[in-house]
């Protein structure tokens, strides 16, 4: 389950736990296990706006029929969010053949990310358009929200400040800052000076964020800025001189905006990814068709166009396997050469190894059944 790349992790929860109320009401299912959020440290690329929901299932269960069914109902009934049905084994194949957990896999490449994502859009109406397929779904890489702090030079050096210096007092107050350590026997805990929770959870008030001017830059302050607000939460009650001090907003521009919180690369190159399932409709057929519609479309300069399926990456396994049995049979055969130094027994014993064959599948059907 992945929902916009916006979504909070308490809105992948909610969502969570909406899906599960709808999928315990199903007979076929036996228990359901919503993961939801990633590791501050983990290796994982998407956000916390993906989330995996194990479905054990009863032992009576079609399991191909309630895919199905998922898939069809899940959507419509979770609009915003995209669904992919599959058992754990079949998710490893399609990652392991097409690179994600989707038949079909389409990549877009190209240095201008705007013109990317022009050309994903297209893709995007394109793969809808085309017969078979399921559950598109684009890559998301932008719309996170973020908080933006553009420093103004010269008014931070008409206040006598430093950009590092405001880079880091903002760092101090929204990350933390360690200002000592408590020793416990052979247990060291930093100890962090950070906002309280109740101002961080505020973008609004960054910009009235205080900032220390070093003692040897402070500039004589004669009266109160009047664009201060008296309210302000991170003014205290002894604040009765604001000499040496300066708030955020009198240095720097602060804003909300959209960002990217991913930028893919392969090779060297931007990517962006859309995937989506089959109903229906064979692989082949269907990449055939998608790729004479991609083919009309105008496609900026500079933008590379890459169709990955399942029998692409199956074609070249059963290519290198042929090769690998090949040379396999080739080395017994001059091993057994090596052994008899004769031709004709050499060839003898390679024409009784189908008998052998037969007869030991033979004896291992009769066993099985006595």
């Amino acid at each position: 389950m992945q929902s916009l790349a916006e979504t909070s992790l308490s809105q992948n929860v909610k969502t969570g736990q909406q899906v599960t109320r709808v999928l315990l009401a199903m007979d076929e299912v036996a228990n359901v296990c919503h993961l939801a959020g990633r590791a501050e440290q983990g290796e994982d690329t998407w956000g916390i706006e993906y989330g995996e929901i194990e479905v054990p299932l009863k032992p009576h269960a079609n399991v191909e029929e309630l895919r199905e069914q998922l898939l069809n109902e899940l959507p419509e009934a979770f609009p915003g969010n995209n669904f992919h049905a599959f058992t754990f084994l079949l998710e490893c194949i399609h990652d392991s053949l097409s690179g994600a957990i989707a038949p079909v896999l389409v990549k877009v490449k190209g240095i201008d990310v705007e013109a990317v994502d022009n050309t994903i859009q297209k893709l995007v109406s394109v793969m809808n358009a085309t017969p078979g397929s399921q559950g598109v779904f684009a890559e998301p890489q932008d719309g996170q929200p973020e908080c933006i702090i553009r420093v103004r030079h010269n008014n931070a050096a008409l206040h006598g400040l430093r950009p590092a210096e405001i880079v880091e007092s903002v760092h101090a107050a929204y990350q933390g800052a360690i200002v000592g350590q408590v020793c416990d026997r052979n247990r060291v805990t930093p100890i962090v000076v950070i906002l309280a929770p109740n101002i961080r959870n505020q973008p609004e008030l960054i910009k009235q964020l205080w900032l220390t001017v070093p003692v040897d830059r402070r500039l004589p302050v004669d009266r109160r800025l009047d664009d201060i607000k008296q309210s302000n939460p991170l003014r205290t009650s002894s604040n009765t001189n604001d000499e040496g001090r300066v708030q955020l907003f009198q240095v720097a521009d602060v804003f909300l905006s959209d960002g990217r919180f991913l930028i893919t690369h392969e090779n060297g190159i931007r990517t962006q990814t859309i995937t989506c399932a089959l109903v229906g409709r064979d692989v082949k057929f269907f990449v055939r068709d998608l790729e004479s519609r991609i083919d009309k479309l105008e496609i900026p300069s500079g933008i590379q166009v890459e169709v990955t399926v399942e029998h692409v990456a199956k074609r070249t396994a059963q290519a290198e396997l042929l090769m690998t049995r090949g040379g396999a049979a080739i080395a017994v055969v001059l091993l057994l050469w090596m052994a008899l130094r004769t031709y004709s027994a050499t060839l003898l014993v390679m024409l009784n190894v189908p008998f052998a064959l037969i007869g030991g599948s033979l004896q291992f059907i009769g066993w099985a059944t006595y």
